[in-house]
Formats: C-alpha cells, structure tokens, sequence
C-alpha cells in the first residue's frame, strides 16, 4: 500500500469561501465554495452543467486561479480527463512511463513501476500494442495507468468514463476502485452520474448555482451493490437533493 495515512487523517485540499469570475466576461463560475478533501479520500463533485464542477478541479490542478478566498492544495496533481490523451506514436509502455522517465529514475525502476500500474489496469497482454490498436476502455486504463505512476499526491478525474458504454464504464468502475483500495491514492472525481458516483466514491459534494449545496458521505460497503436496496436509498437522497 503506497500511502500509510488513513481517511480522514488530516485535509490534503481546502477551500475557503473561494470564488472564481472570469475576467473577460464577468461570469460568476464558483462562489463561497468550502469544502476540505482529506489524505487517501475518494471525493466525487455532482452537479448540473455548467455548475463550476470542473472549475474546481481545473483549480485544485493549478490550471486556473481563484478570484477570492484560500485554496490549499499540494503540487503535482495527475488528471484524467474524457480522452485519454495518449501520444499515437507510443506504445502502452512507453505512454505509461513517460512521466516516469521526466523524472530521470533508473531503467529499473522505471520498469518496475510502469509495470506495477499496467498490471493493476489489466493491461499486461497489451504493453507492447500502440493507441490506435486499442479500445476506447482501454485507452482510459492507459491514461489512468500513466496518471498513478508518478505517484501524485492527488489523482483527478474529470467525467473520464462519459464516453464509454455502460459495459466498458462497469469494468472501470472496478479497476478504479480495486487501484484506490490497493494504494488509498487520493482522488477527486467529477461525475455527471449520480449512480456512478455513489458507486465509487466515500463522499459526494454537489455544487449547485456554483457553490457547494450539500455533502453526502457515503459509508456503504464494498463491493456496491447497485440494485441493492441501501444503494437504491442512498441514489434516492442524493437525488432529492440534486433536483430541489
């Protein structure tokens, strides 16, 4: 297990009555957003379109900069986004490796720990195939093999199963979850799904009219059972709520 803290330990992200107006046209994207995300947590933002789930992330991530309040949030995130964003003209080695290899680690253990993330996305018969050889599940695995690799302090999710089909996205709902188990990775997710969030995430924060409407922890047990009723009353709270 890569990291020893346990959930809840202490907030690796917090932000304080932050909001966030875009210069050029004014537009509110997020206000008093407050919210903490503590070391090994598996946090998913729901929310309408356009609600600023993704302003969030994209600020966690250091791409975009608060207008007002406090964020603290460690260097160094990994983001997964809707396309795998793999480079064509590598292999699944070589795509999983490369942040490895920004860091200028031995040949061993670069080996080694590209090895260790493609064997936990199921990809091992696939090593040596290239992008275009690949399904569209596939690729996701590549590109959250490559994001678990450099080790970062946070892994961030950004709706990286929107456009698969429900099969592929079952199948990596289970490899994500058996990767957070296996390393308490902290992640932070944004989902368009409530099902998929309750599926795989300890809290769901939902951000309604840019700010954060509720909190919801989710203490059912692993492995889910969607079509189970404690599931099924879970959705339908969260559900309530989502659509006041």
């Amino acid at each position: 297990m890569r990291n020893d803290t346990n959930l809840n330990n202490f907030p690796l992200i917090k932000f304080e009555g932050v909001g966030k107006i875009f210069e050029s046209t004014g537009d509110i994207a997020l206000r008093d957003v407050s919210f903490e995300v503590c070391a090994g947590d598996f946090a998913c933002f729901i929310g309408p379109s356009g609600g600023g789930k993704s302003t969030i992330l994209n600020i966690i991530a250091g791409l975009e900069k608060e207008s007002l309040g406090k964020v603290s949030a460690p260097a160094g995130t990994s983001m997964v986004f809707q396309s795998a964003a793999l480079f064509p003209w590598f292999n699944v080695f070589d795509n999983v490796a490369l942040g490895l290899r920004a860091k200028k680690l031995s040949k061993e253990r670069i080996y080694e720990d590209t090895m260790k993330y493609i064997n936990m996305m199921g990809l091992g018969e696939f090593v040596a195939k290239f992008p275009r050889e690949l399904s569209g599940g596939q690729k996701q695995r590549v590109g959250v093999a490559r994001a678990l690799a450099v080790n970062p302090p946070v892994l961030l999710l950004d709706e990286p199963f929107s456009a698969l089909d429900p099969k592929i996205t079952e199948e990596l709902h289970k490899d994500i979850v058996r990767a957070w188990t296996d390393t308490r990775q902290t992640i932070v997710m944004v989902s368009h799904s409530i099902e998929e969030a309750a599926a795989l995430a300890e809290r769901i924060i939902l951000i309604k009219n840019f700010t954060v409407a509720k909190i919801f922890p989710i203490k059912l047990a692993r492995p889910r059972h969607e079509q189970g009723e404690a599931f099924l009353r879970q959705v339908l709270e969260i559900r309530r709520e989502f659509f006041k």
